[in-house]
């Protein structure tokens, strides 16, 4: 036996048919009381993305529901969805998703809780589609779960506030939506001061084995570091 292995047990299911399921609670128990997770790399088995919203563009958006926000008066094309990680994806447990989002929020609800909804997918990354219509249900595509928040309202920006302002005065939130990967997914809000707003259970997701080919990179060339993502999203 390889020193390495010492203080090594097989265990053993009672139940053999069990037995993946007892090692995801290991797995679980583990990360949860140690810090460490078995395997710090894990091939996504599904695309996993988020419900927002965007600038209506008539060559993007033909055939979309689109609404008309009377806080700007520009047209938004609704249901867009932002995908966070694509199938085939190789993720790493201690490298969380984030995505910044701004909302505009008019006066008087800025207690009123910001919903969105998480989506998934089984289609191959080169045919996920752009937006999730109500209208038009599909087999491969659902919503996942829901996430929600109310946003501290000492983070709030106040928007066309001024006498010589046309528009509407409303409040501005910035705010990102983190995906932490572990045994399963775990999303959280975290507001523009970096303050942890609220924290959703854990999804269940059946990872597949990284495959030897992909097992040298540390990430797959289509994932880049959040830093990385400068942009925007509306809500």
């Amino acid at each position: 036996m390889h020193t390495n292995a010492n203080g090594m047990r097989v265990l053993l299911a009672d139940q053999p048919q069990l037995a993946v399921v007892h090692g995801l609670i290991m797995a679980r128990s583990q990360l949860v009381k140690l810090g460490l997770d078995v395997y710090a790399k894990k091939c996504c088995p599904i695309s996993v993305g988020i419900l927002s919203r965007e600038k209506y563009d008539q060559t993007k958006h033909q055939g979309e529901t689109v609404t008309l926000d009377p806080l700007d008066n520009q047209r938004w094309a609704e249901r867009q969805i932002r995908w966070i990680i694509s199938k085939g994806d190789i993720v790493k447990t201690d490298s969380p998703k984030s995505h910044p989002y701004r909302r505009k929020i008019p006066l008087g609800q800025e207690r009123a809780p910001w919903r969105t909804r998480i989506v998934m997918s089984t289609l191959p990354k080169d045919r996920l589609p752009k937006s999730l219509p109500t209208d038009r249900p599909s087999d491969s595509e659902r919503e996942l779960c829901e996430i929600e928040a109310v946003l501290d309202q000492s983070t709030l920006r106040r928007k066309n506030y001024r006498w010589y302002h046309l528009r509407k005065e409303y409040k501005l939130a910035e705010f990102s939506v983190v995906m932490h990967i572990s045994t399963g997914l775990r999303f959280e809000i975290v507001d523009k001061n970096g303050a942890r707003v609220k924290t959703h259970e854990e999804i269940s997701v059946a990872w597949e084995p990284v495959p030897v080919e992909s097992a040298q990179p540390e990430v797959a060339p289509t994932m880049y570091p959040a830093a990385q993502q400068t942009g925007w999203h509306w809500r």
